[in-house]
């Protein structure tokens, strides 16, 4: 046999050798997601952007302590026992040194314990893998729906699927609001606020000057919309609960709470929408509204302009309840003609009308 022969064997033996080991992780990965038991973990917010991360999404978790009767020093390796709950999310039941009785065990390190009693633990599970590209879309994505200091009534859950197998737990799908993220992604495509590039990468769109201005064309056609709806319409009741909402958003922009105060805004202009009881202009509404928030937070101003245009929320209500279409109107525009670059002519007949509907009334 030839040395030449020898150096191709050789060669070929070292890169089978160096192979094996990521080949049989990979085995192991597929045998655990064919076969492992499934858990849903509730995420939650993370620690501040690593700048050396990039092809994986980072993940909080709601629970991060297990019950224990042993002391671990840190990084050591543990096993920790899960438990499904009535509402459909695991929890971490217990930690221990080896796996014992029955139950979800997986592998696991121990974090922080003192009292022998409870240990923080590092899980296995909280980095979520997509190509390079999507990936940070992805994150902030996440990291904006799992904001701690998001208002109640803007909840939405997100959650890590993980399966378990002797004793090896692997991620298999995140969950943004009830859809896997990859799906989540498409469906921000679908609306205009997310560019797929198929096989490379994501990008969140951004908006011309000449968009702005389209988009504040129709987005002040559709508002008159709904004020005449909810004049037609809404109560007295629901214009309070505007009313509400006008004083959370003028709380967030004297506190400068750019993400509140740009959410806020457009949940009052969507309430407009929803007292009006038409269910096909509210759907068209909520997804001009999330173009319209990528928007504003693409050109937030600060407080002192935020401040004089959340006046114009009072204007409004007054407006409705009065049953004063020419007022509500009126105030509309003066809301969004800034911002919007809007011209005089593209909205004087509107004004002219209702005044003179007003005197004819």
């Amino acid at each position: 046999m030839s040395a030449r022969t020898w150096i191709a064997l050789l060669l070929g033996a070292a890169i089978a050798a160096q192979l094996a080991v990521p080949a049989g992780m990979i085995v192991r990965r597929e045998l655990v997601l064919h076969r492992g038991v499934a858990l849903r973990f509730r995420t939650a917010p993370v620690d501040p952007y690593d700048a050396f991360r990039g092809r994986y999404v980072a993940l909080g978790f709601d629970e991060r302590s297990a019950l224990c009767e042993d002391k671990f020093r840190a990084h050591q390796s543990i096993y920790v026992r899960a438990e499904t709950g009535t509402n459909g999310f695991a929890h971490l039941a217990e930690a221990a040194r080896q796996p014992g009785g029955t139950g979800v065990w997986f592998r696991a390190s121990a974090n922080y314990s003192t009292d022998g009693k409870s240990v923080t633990v590092d899980l296995p599970f909280d980095r979520f893998y997509m190509d390079e590209k999507s990936a940070p879309q992805a994150e902030k994505l996440y990291r904006e729906i799992n904001r701690r200091n998001r208002p109640a009534s803007d909840k939405r859950e997100t959650w890590l699927q993980v399966r378990v197998y002797r004793g090896l737990a692997v991620p298999e799908e995140l969950y943004i609001d009830g859809r896997p993220i990859r799906e989540a992604l498409r469906l921000l495509a679908s609306q205009g606020l997310v560019i797929i590039y198929p096989k490379r990468f994501a990008e969140v769109v951004t908006f011309t000057e000449t968009d702005r201005h389209q988009i504040g064309i129709v987005r002040l056609n559709q508002d008159v919309f709904s004020a005449k709806l909810a004049i037609q319409n809404g109560s007295n009741a629901d214009f309070l609960n505007m009313s509400r909402v006008a004083d959370e958003c003028e709380k967030y922009a004297k506190l400068d709470d750019m993400y509140l105060r740009i959410t806020t805004d457009c949940r009052f202009h969507l309430m407009l929408a929803e007292i009006g009881k038409n269910q096909v202009h509210t759907a068209f509404q909520q997804i001009l509204y999330q173009k319209i928030c990528l928007m504003q937070a693409a050109n937030y101003v600060g407080a002192e302009d935020s401040l004089q245009k959340i006046s114009h929320h009072r204007q409004i209500i007054d407006g409705l309840v009065q049953r004063d279409a020419g007022k509500t109107i009126h105030a509309i525009v003066e809301h969004l003609k800034k911002f919007y670059r809007l011209e005089e002519s593209e909205y004087a007949f509107m004004l002219s009308y209702f005044e003179n509907e007003a005197k004819r009334g």
